[in-house]
């Protein structure tokens, strides 16, 4: 980038990207931005800009995306700003405010935390991503539960359908949504739900959401009933319409962290699930299950006791691992079906 002070990285951004959506486009660039502005040594010249990040725009729509990329940014921390009196954008000289900007905060809360990783995570695994790595240890500094593994909370798949995409939208603007779900035993229902958090656990995402309280208004804020949010995965939605006159207020100490879980333990009732593991497979099972349950060491290796309510999906993850129920019940029962079907398969 030719500019006063930058480093040019906008030129890693000129690569083909039709196959996002805008608001993919829009994170990609604003990710741009906000490295260009944090590593140059001086303002940085709107012609510049304009023809780095917004080649393709006459000048008066590049003005009107890079406010729009601005607002963006002042809602991450950084506040952009014009360094000179007024006049026309391509002539001007922009550069962050110090006094207004919070980026070295040495933390951030748990609402800014979970907007950073909606906007940023989807461009981690991407490999047409050029800094993926760099955004990854960035986010592993703002949210300890993203690591070198991968995400366990993150923002949706590039390849989510369209009411994973709603919801994702209800959760950023504070808009309530109207849904339809299949629950575990196959019962649809229609529900107002207030998103309130997203992760993902291997290929499934799931979103953390409040019912709305009875009599949900045409337009206005709405309370959330008097119950603890549920865990929903989204491929179970079947349908999604965002309530754009709607909103509503997280609880105060809502923390998506609290419900990332195990991929069976999503569901409506609890099972029980004790497995033994070999002493060779400890430490690997450990570290998979994220050190849940409660183990003892037997004669055999160990025994694992872990809260279950999905015994079909906690069958499967022990497969995956090789290890084995210690007793009988339903997850015995869904673990010997499993093998029966593999083997009558083959």
């Amino acid at each position: 980038m030719d500019n006063q002070g930058g480093r040019g990285m906008g030129d890693a951004f000129d690569t083909d990207e039709q196959h996002l959506s805008a608001d993919e486009r829009q994170a990609r660039r604003v990710l741009a931005l906000a490295l260009e502005f944090m590593n140059a040594r001086g303002p940085l010249a709107g012609r510049s800009i304009h023809e780095s990040f917004y080649p393709d725009r006459t000048s008066e729509a590049a003005r009107k995306a890079f406010r729009r990329d601005r607002e963006v940014l002042a809602l991450c921390g950084l506040a952009v700003v014009r360094t000179e009196a007024p006049g026309a954008d391509d002539d001007s000289l922009w550069t962050v405010d110090q006094a207004s900007s919070y980026v070295t905060a040495p933390a951030l809360s748990a609402e800014d935390a979970a907007m950073v990783d909606i906007v940023c995570s989807a461009s981690v695994g991407d490999p047409s991503f050029p800094f993926g790595p760099e955004l990854r240890l960035a986010l592993a500094k703002i949210n300890p539960s993203f690591d070198a593994d991968g995400a366990t909370r993150t923002a949706l798949p590039a390849d989510s359908g369209s009411d994973a995409r709603t919801l994702q939208h209800c959760l950023v603007a504070r808009h309530a949504a109207r849904c339809t779900y299949t629950d575990a035993a196959g019962q649809e229902s229609a529900r107002d739900l207030a998103p309130l958090g997203l992760f993902g656990i291997q290929d499934r995402s799931y979103v953390v959401a409040a019912r709305l309280a009875e009599g949900v208004p045409s337009s206005g804020e709405v309370a959330l009933a008097d119950e603890p949010p549920h865990t929903y995965r989204i491929d179970r939605f079947g349908s999604v319409s965002e309530l754009a006159r709607v909103s509503f207020a997280p609880p105060a100490d809502f923390d998506v962290d609290d419900y990332l879980v195990l991929p069976f333990q999503i569901g409506e009732e609890q099972v029980a699930a004790r497995f033994l593991v070999p002493d060779a497979s400890e430490p690997d099972v450990r570290r998979d299950a994220r050190n849940q349950g409660m183990w003892e060491h037997v004669d055999d290796g160990w025994l694992w006791e872990v809260p279950a309510r999905d015994a079909q999906a906690a069958s499967a993850w022990a497969i995956e691992r090789g290890i084995v129920p210690a007793e009988a019940g339903d997850v015995a029962k869904a673990y010997r079906s499993l093998l029966e079907g593999v083997s009558a398969h083959g």
